[in-house]
């Protein structure tokens, strides 16, 4: 693992958090980069696994908002600490890319996830008692730990993608150190209102499978909520 260290060029690692534009910089922005060979993450050349092979020449990118964490699952606050002193191990001069957001819209912006994977229905107060691990929005005990592990940590807000995003990717690309490309700004995931998402728990509730939290009615194939979710994302709704 050594070895690796000392030949790849530079390694830059988007840790998230998740609802925070990820999606953004891993379609629209990160592909584009000049002088960045590799692009690792759900949506970028290939999964990174702690065996892939690094360029030694020109950036690499390593982009999976999973790595901070992830509330709506199983992986608790500990496991984020575990997982980036891992990164920490095998890439000690990395840069690393945080993107934090005020509470109480990325609470709401989680709890519509959870609602419209086809999973979700709790109603939002259930789901924050519940389901929603509190431990996450500790966000400044673990840009502490950021900044103990690597010498370069740039922190950025989401607000600031949303009100200014030329602002926004040029203070990525400059702390990549990479020009600004051309690109279009586009919202991904677009959210729905209230309304919205209510419906959708109910459908949730209704249509009971192993797709649902409910196992019972409709196998998985024959589950009407299933299509009508693959049909709103092949739309772009959310």
């Amino acid at each position: 693992m050594k070895e690796k260290e000392i030949r790849c060029k530079e390694i830059i690692i988007h840790i998230g958090l998740p609802k925070t534009g990820s999606t953004f910089l891993q379609t629209i922005i990160y592909p584009k980069l000049k002088d960045v060979c590799k692009v690792f993450g759900e949506f970028g050349e290939e999964r990174f696994h702690w065996d892939s092979l690094l360029s030694d020449d020109r950036i690499n990118i390593i982009s999976n908002e999973q790595i901070s964490g992830r509330p709506n699952s199983s992986f608790k606050v500990a496991d984020r600490y575990t997982v980036i002193s891992r990164f920490a191990n095998m890439f000690p001069k990395a840069r690393i890319i945080f993107v934090s957001r005020e509470k109480k819209g990325w609470i709401k912006s989680l709890y519509r996830e959870y609602v419209k994977s086809c999973f979700g229905a709790y109603s939002f107060d259930r789901w924050y008692d519940e389901v929603f691990d509190k431990d996450f929005l500790m966000d400044s005990n673990y840009v502490d730990y950021l900044k103990l592990l690597f010498n370069d940590v740039l922190i950025l807000d989401f607000k600031e993608l949303k009100e200014n995003h030329e602002l926004f990717v040029k203070k990525t690309c400059d702390f990549i150190g990479v020009d600004v490309p051309e690109y279009t700004n586009k919202i991904i995931n677009k959210g729905k209102d209230d309304s919205v998402i209510e419906r959708w728990r109910k459908f949730n509730r209704l249509f009971k499978s192993n797709y649902s939290p409910h196992k019972g009615y409709f196998p998985n194939e024959l589950n009407p909520l299933r299509y009508l979710h693959l049909i709103e994302v092949k739309k772009d709704v959310w």
